[in-house]
């Protein structure tokens, strides 16, 4: 079953990696490539009526570019850069959006023989002046209520399919828009299934349209590891099945999942440097990694790498500079509340391992204060190896 499997992909890591993380010197960040090349194989096969392609936003790391490559149909960049990096790494097909391209990338990208999903009036307007050929995407803004105020309606990325404008400069050109592209946070079904129509409607408009991309937020259905996942993914196959039956066209699908397929391989490795209490009697200790540095977005899950304890205090886990609000704690930004780890009493030299830290951590790293990033390791095979393999 498809739920099994992802629960088994997503908890499945190296039982010597507790055995790993004493053994390196901290701060590190150990990728588990075994657990890897298990998520990304539950993809492909469990979701095969889908293409799978690598969000590459969310990694920059050469070995973890290279075992997607070999496994996924594809992967999408922002720019020149990742897409040298999907390059080397041996992705044949990729595709590209972003708020940003200059004349020199959108020619670049023309050369290359990559199709740009354009993002605004202007980005149309300066790929006509610039470029000869013809074929487009669209990244599409989706008029849906949100949570969170930065995606779908409220959202800065994507063309609003009602701006007269878009239509007068569609319409004035000789522009085939051959792929529709939207990202919209992360979906439960009811969303998922509005983005999927709305999207299928558009490419009734643009009968040109042979490609739609889904974003990356549909995979947290399935990270949830639902008990309805099997039918909730069967009613976004059969809705596509019955649009292709009915306009006769062999519409494409991809999903583009970045944090789901790699954050939960990375584990961030720590030692304590020192332990105090603070005035409401909590355990605080400082690690020898900066949460400010390498973690803007993570919401980690510790654990304690040594002898188990049965007895558990509140903890609040600050990083090593010098930024007070500099801290590795769990943060709900719907409710504003920041709950504390219940860790056993620790001291200095103490190990600490968090996850998920495989997906946007090196690529928003910064080094405030001159800290170093950590050292990067992988577990490949149940052996634990550095760069230098």
């Amino acid at each position: 079953m498809l739920r099994d499997s992802i629960e088994k992909a997503y908890n499945t890591h190296s039982p010597n990696l507790m055995q790993f993380a004493q053994q390196i010197a901290s701060p590190a960040l150990i990728y588990d490539v075994d657990q890897l090349v298990l998520i990304a194989s539950v993809l492909a096969r469990e979701l095969s009526a889908f293409e799978i392609h690598f969000a590459v936003k969310a990694s920059y790391n050469p070995t973890i570019l290279k075992y997607l490559a070999r496994m996924l149909d594809g992967c999408d960049v922002s720019g020149q850069y990742e897409y040298e990096l999907a390059k080397s790494a041996g992705f044949k097909k990729i595709t590209s959006t972003s708020p940003y391209y200059s004349a020199d990338d959108m020619i670049f990208f023309s050369d290359s023989g990559i199709i740009l999903d354009l993002n605004s009036v202007e980005q149309i307007e300066l790929f006509k002046k610039t470029v000869s050929t013809n074929d487009i995407g669209l990244r599409i803004k989706i008029p849906i209520k949100d949570t969170y105020e930065t995606t779908g309606a409220g959202s800065r990325f994507g063309l609003c399919i009602n701006d007269d404008e878009f239509h007068r400069i569609l319409s004035s050109s000789n522009l085939v828009v051959k792929r529709l592209h939207a990202h919209t946070g992360q979906l439960n079904k009811a969303k998922a299934i509005y983005v999927f129509r709305y999207l299928l409607a558009l490419s009734e408009y643009f009968c040109s349209v042979e490609t739609i991309i889904l974003g990356g937020g549909i995979t947290h259905i399935f990270r949830n590891s639902s008990p309805r996942i099997e039918r909730e993914f069967n009613d976004l196959v059969h809705i596509i099945n019955q649009w292709r039956s009915i306009n006769n066209r062999p519409l494409q699908v991809i999903l583009e999942p970045g944090d789901a397929l790699v954050s939960p391989c990375g584990y961030l490795v720590s030692t304590v440097i020192s332990v105090f209490f603070n005035t409401n009697n909590e355990q605080c200790i400082i690690v020898d990694s900066s949460a400010w540095n390498i973690a803007p977005w993570g919401t980690p899950i510790v654990k304690f790498v040594g002898a188990e304890k049965n007895e558990r205090v509140p903890t609040i886990i600050y990083g090593c500079s010098c930024y007070e609000e500099d801290c590795y704690i769990k943060h709900d930004k719907i409710t504003n509340r920041k709950e504390l780890f219940y860790l056993p009493h620790l001291k200095a030299g103490d190990r600490v391992i968090m996850a998920p830290f495989g997906g946007y951590t090196m690529t928003n790293i910064r080094h405030f204060n001159g800290i170093a990033a950590p050292k990067e390791y992988y577990i490949i095979n149940n052996l634990i190896l550095d760069n230098s393999h």
